[in-house]
């Protein structure tokens, strides 16, 4: 990726619109950014990387921080960049949230131009499609393209866990740290449960019933054979206790037949003597309850004639029907008939008004067109009169005259001023005509009226004839119906109908209870004197009620005990089986547990870097060491050159104890006295040649983990005051020959020796109103 042109404006220290035209500075070489400190020089750097990622470069500023301060209210902040990939020219646009003045908010916004001209927008959007296009995201970009002092320096010095921390963001090894983190909780977890699984063993074990002292300091496996002596004994007791209840059982059956046959004996007794008085008193009560059934026989005799009556009564409830219909239709019949009335005499007011104003509109028209006729006439005449006047008015002597052709003319005719115009004679006789016109139409109007109103009448008049005819026949059938009726309507037909079916219904019921009451009395006195000659009959041996009562309660004493014995043996056994069985099982999932517990605690431990007399490496650190000793080789290729083969960079693999984390420490080799050393006693200058080489060599290696991404661009960041004059040339080398294999290189930097080494230059200027920019070549 090569930047082409960059555009930003009201961005940082930037006020206006400020344009680079990178394309100036080629496609490979050394480029000098340089400038006063804060004049603007890493903000180049921050506009190319919120333009393609939507964040500034460094993690110390957001890109709400990015609208200049120095920028009119009216000013857009955004950047803009044209950059080359794979021969393909791409531009992105983009512009941060930013607050403007007056409280308002303008929102980011970002849009892609693709070589093909199709246009991709919205923020998140481009942001991934730069990612697609590129091949890296913005914390790959930072650390492949913009080589920082402070950033590299740190990954030189730092210890294994921080150095874990750069390579994991780096390289992406967080899926080796979530392996050790889960094998680690899942560790955790089966400790858990074989605790869990330990504590409801002990819970088991302390509800068992059985002495207490015998489950003193016992093992679990012995507890349980115990725990089957325990069930053995109780199952056999429980057989024994179960043959005494059954015996017991059987002898208080025993006990209450005799007692059930001793109370039988005395209830007959009682029952005979109840038996005797009852049949006595019905004895008594017969005569009069047949009494009663003759008086209740008389009157169900008058059932049979009140059916009849009821029925044919209610038969003719459906005539009453008929008259309330037949006088109903003779109320409607006759107020329709007095609305026919009433419509026939308006008819005839509104006919006779209709003929009048038609007759009058057509006399009125009629002599308004004989005036205007006779007027007509008149005027013709005076007009024909007039034409000899008019012809006189022509005549000259000596010219002959048109209707006698005499040249002398001694008596020409005069013009009345009265004489009319022949348009208007035309339209007195139009209007004549017309009203004549006028009054035809009226007269037909008139008869028509006339003619229309004579069918009303008629067909009112009708109508009144056969409604009056309706009528008389409504009459004759109301006249007729009520001859035929006994009740004045329907409802007091039904109340008396109701009347009747109340008087057989009680006829009815007293008959029925009497007969009820007379057979009941005789079966009575029959199933009492059944009942008195049994008890006679029967015979009874004597017992002694009290003692049997009392040897009763003795066996149901004796049978609760038992019963009691019995439940607590077969409570004892149930608990201690279910106990049994459920030990039983957490017994085999105890030891399940343990056997994943034992696996998985060392597949933990081992990628954890915890096994007990082994080096502290865990997975993630080891899989970082395999990166990491490829950016050593790579780093060393450059490191050697700067240092004019002094120092090689080397992995510590060895480390005083196994107590320590260890897999990425990193020494220095100083070829010149053939020691190895830690790289912290590296000199300024020293460490800043080792950790560029170290952050070259980092870049190299995330190309290559990249997929081959290719960057024709690079920028290095300060840390080249610290170097001496041979250090700085071979720096320079170094950065030199990255340039001749088509990458073009700049430095930020404000040491004014590489002012004078490195021809092409952005120089970057700051004064009160902000900064500006300029590109020598």
């Amino acid at each position: 990726m090569r930047p082409l042109k960059l555009t930003v404006s009201a961005f940082g220290p930037y006020a206006g619109k400020t344009e680079l035209d990178l394309a100036r500075l080629g496609t490979s070489g050394l480029y000098l950014i340089t400038g006063d400190t804060g004049a603007g020089k890493t903000s180049i750097f921050d506009a190319i990387t919120f333009a393609l990622y939507g964040e500034p470069s460094g993690e110390t500023r957001e890109p709400s921080m990015l609208r200049s301060k120095y920028a009119n209210d009216k000013t857009e902040t955004f950047a803009e960049i044209i950059f080359l990939y794979s021969g393909r020219k791409y531009k992105v646009w983009r512009t941060p949230k930013y607050e403007k003045p007056g409280g308002r908010t303008h929102n980011a916004e970002a849009e892609l131009t693709l070589p093909d001209g199709k246009l991709i927008t919205g923020s998140r959007q481009v942001t991934k499609a730069v990612g697609e296009i590129i091949g890296i995201d913005r914390a790959q970009f930072t650390q492949i393209a913009m080589i920082a002092q402070g950033d590299f320096l740190k990954l030189l010095i730092a210890p294994t866990e921080e150095r874990e921390k750069i390579l994991r963001q780096v390289f992406l090894t967080q899926k080796y740290l979530r392996l050790q983190d889960r094998l680690k909780d899942e560790t955790a977890v089966v400790s858990g449960q074989y605790k869990d699984l330990q504590k409801s063993i002990d819970q088991y074990v302390g509800g068992i019933i059985c002495e207490r002292d015998k489950l003193l300091e016992l093992p679990t496996d012995e507890v349980i054979d115990l725990l089957e002596r325990v069930i053995n004994s109780d199952r056999l007791l429980e057989q024994r206790e179960s043959l005494a209840l059954a015996k017991l059982e059987s002898l208080i059956s025993t006990a209450d037949e005799n007692l059930g046959s001793s109370i039988q004996y005395n209830k007959t007794r009682t029952e005979l003597a109840r038996a005797k008085e009852n049949l006595e008193a019905l004895t008594k009560s017969l005569p009069d309850l047949q009494l009663k059934f003759n008086e209740a026989e008389r009157g169900f005799e008058q059932v049979l004639p009140l059916t009849a009556q009821i029925a044919a009564e209610k038969a003719k409830l459906s005539e009453y029907d008929e008259l309330s219909i037949a006088a109903k239709s003779l109320s409607e019949k006759k107020e329709s008939l007095s609305l026919l009335d009433r419509k026939l005499f308006d008819e005839r007011e509104k006919a006779a008004a209709a003929y009048k104003a038609a007759q009058d509109e057509y006399i009125n028209s009629r002599e308004q067109a004989e005036s205007l006729y006779a007027k007509y006439e008149r005027m013709s005449r005076a007009f024909l009169d007039a034409q000899a006047g008019i012809l006189a008015e022509k005549l000259v002597d000596g010219e002959p005259c048109p209707v006698c052709g005499s040249f002398e003319h001694p008596s020409p005719a005069s013009i009345s001023n009265e004489v009319p115009s022949e348009k208007t004679i035309e339209d007195v006789k139009n209007k004549a005509l017309k009203d004549r016109k006028n009054a035809e139409e009226a007269s037909a109007r008139a008869a028509s009226e006339k003619e229309k109103s004579t069918s009303i009448i008629n067909d009112i008049s009708t109508a009144i004839a056969a409604a009056e005819a309706h009528i008389t026949n409504l009459e004759a059938s109301v006249v007729k119906l009520k001859s035929s009726l006994a009740y004045a309507d329907k409802s007091s037909a039904e109340k008396h109908i109701a009347e009747l079916i109340n008087k057989k219904t009680e006829f009815t019921k007293a008959y029925e209870t009497a007969r009820k009451s007379l057979e009941e009395g005789k079966a009575n006195i029959s199933v009492l004197q059944a009942e008195i000659d049994t008890l006679g009959k029967q015979r009874q041996a004597v017992y002694d009620t009290d003692k049997l009562m009392e040897e009763r309660a003795e066996l149901v004493r004796q049978k609760n005990e038992v019963s009691d014995r019995l439940t607590d043996v077969k409570t004892r056994l149930n608990t201690n089986r279910n106990i049994h069985k459920n030990i039983s099982l957490k017994l085999a999932e105890l030891s399940r547990t343990e056997e994943r517990y034992r696996w998985i605690k060392s597949l933990s431990d081992t990628a954890n870097g915890q096994v007990n007399g082994k080096k502290k490496i865990p997975l993630e650190t080891f899989v970082q060491t395999s990166y990491f000793d490829r950016i050593i080789r790579r780093a060393n290729v450059r490191l050697m050159m700067m240092s004019g083969g002094q120092y090689e960079l080397k992995r510590a693999v060895d480390t005083a104890n196994n107590r320590s984390r260890t897999g990425l420490d990193l020494n220095v080799i100083d070829h010149y006295n053939a020691s190895e050393r830690s790289v912290r006693t590296l000199s300024g200058g020293e460490s800043f040649m080792a950790s560029l080489s170290l952050a070259l060599g980092l870049s190299d290696e995330i190309q290559s983990a990249s997929g081959g991404v290719k960057l024709d661009t690079m920028f290095v960041d300060e840390g080249f005051g610290s170097l001496d004059e041979r250090s700085l040339s071979d720096a320079l080398k170094v950065l030199g020959n990255l340039a001749e294999q088509s990458l073009l290189v700049g430095i930020i930097s404000h040491v004014s020796e590489l002012k004078e080494r490195i021809d092409k230059q952005i120089v970057v200027k700051k004064d009160q109103s902000g900064s500006r920019v300029e590109i020598v070549v």
